[in-house]
C-alpha cells in the first residue's frame, strides 16, 4: 500500500486527447487535486505518420502538463503513450524530443496493456457492483479495448484497431449513406470476430462503456443524470437508440448547431455511435452503464497499491 498523502500524476496521451491527472493517495483512496484535457487529434491526417501541426499542439500540451507537475510539486507519475504513437512512424522521435526538452519520460505501451489499465480503472469505479458476465468498451481514437469481467476479475481482455480516427475513413458522405454503414458493419464484423466469438460463450449482461464518446452519450442523455456524490450512470436500450439514431443520421451542419453535443466532437461522433450501436445489437446488450474511470485510474489504483 502506497505512503498515505502521496501526490503522484497520469498522462494519458491517446490518439484524439491528452489528459493529465493529478492525484493525492491517502488511506481513503485517492483525491483529485488537478485534471486537464487538450485534444490534440493525433491521427487528422493519418494513424501511420503524426503530422506536423498535431506534433506541435502535442508538444504545447506536455509542455503545459510539465509546467503543471512542477507546480504541483509531482515526484512521481506515468505517462503513457498510446495506439497513435504506437503505430506512427515517427512516434519513436517525438517521446525522445519530449524527454530531451521537457525531462518528461514517456512509455509506449500495447495495445494489452492499454486495456488491462483500462479494467483495473473500471474495476475501481465499480467495485460495489456485481460483475457476472460484464464486457467493458473504451473507446479511443486509435484502438478500441474490450475486456470481459467475471466475478470482478479480469477474465480477457483485447485491443482492436478499430478506433475512431480510423472508422472514420468509412464517413465519406453528408450525411453518412446507407452504403457507407453497410460498409462499416462488415469491416467491424470481420475485425471483432475474436471478440463476439468470446462473448458467444459468455452472455453479456452488462456493458460498461469508459471514455470520451461515452461521456458524449452520457451528456446527451439528460433523462436520467447521475445523483451527488455517484460515479456511474446507466442508459438503458430505448434511451440509446433514441440518443444515437438522430446524431448517427444528422449533417455535420445539424450536429455544429446541436446544444447539447461537444464541438470537438462532432466530425467523429457518427461512427463511434455506429460502432457502439454495432456491438450492443451484436451481443443484445439491454442496459449500459457509463464509467468515468479508465486508463488514468487504472494506473492510479497500481499507485495504491504500491
Amino acid at each position: 500500500m502506497a505512503s498515505s498523502n502521496q501526490r503522484v500524476a497520469v498522462i494519458d496521451l491517446g490518439t484524439n486527447t491528452f489528459h493529465l491527472l493529478i492525484v493525492e493517495i491517502d488511506d481513503q483512496g485517492f483525491r483529485e487535486i488537478y485534471r486537464d484535457r487538450q485534444y490534440i487529434f493525433l491521427a487528422d491526417q493519418s494513424i501511420s505518420k503524426i503530422s506536423v501541426g498535431a506534433l506541435k499542439r502535442a508538444e504545447s500540451a506536455l509542455s503545459d502538463f510539465s509546467i503543471k507537475l512542477k507546480e504541483y510539486r509531482v515526484k512521481r507519475y506515468r505517462a503513457l503513450g498510446t495506439a497513435a504513437l504506437r503505430r506512427a512512424q515517427n512516434g519513436a522521435e517525438f517521446v525522445q524530443n519530449i524527454q530531451k526538452k521537457y525531462g518528461l519520460n514517456i512509455e509506449i505501451i500495447s495495445g494489452d496493456e492499454e486495456a488491462s489499465l483500462i479494467a483495473k480503472g473500471t474495476l475501481l469505479a465499480t467495485k460495489d457492483m456485481k460483475h457476472d458476465n460484464t464486457l467493458v468498451m473504451d473507446i479511443g481514437g486509435g484502438s478500441v479495448e474490450f475486456i470481459l469481467l467475471k466475478n470482478k476479475e479480469i477474465y480477457w481482455y483485447k485491443s482492436f484497431k478499430t478506433g475512431i480516427s480510423i472508422l472514420k475513413d468509412f464517413h465519406r458522405s453528408d450525411p453518412i449513406s446507407q452504403h457507407e454503414k453497410n460498409e462499416l458493419y462488415v469491416f467491424l464484423e470481420e475485425t471483432l470476430s475474436e471478440l463476439f466469438e468470446v462473448s458467444s460463450k459468455n452472455k453479456i449482461t452488462n456493458l460498461i462503456g469508459a471514455s470520451g464518446s461515452f461521456e458524449v452519450l452520457e451528456t446527451l442523455n439528460n433523462s436520467n443524470k447521475k445523483t451527488s456524490g455517484q460515479l456511474l450512470s446507466q442508459v438503458n436500450l430505448e434511451s440509446f437508440k433514441s440518443i444515437t439514431t438522430p446524431i448517427i443520421n444528422s449533417s455535420l451542419s445539424d450536429r455544429q448547431n446541436h446544444e447539447t453535443l461537444p464541438k470537438n466532437r462532432i466530425h467523429l461522433i457518427v461512427v463511434a455511435f455506429i460502432l457502439m450501436d454495432f456491438v450492443i445489437q451484436k451481443l443484445t446488450i439491454k442496459n449500459v452503464i457509463i464509467s468515468p474511470y479508465a486508463l488514468k485510474e487504472g494506473v492510479i489504483s497500481e499507485y495504491i497499491l504500491d
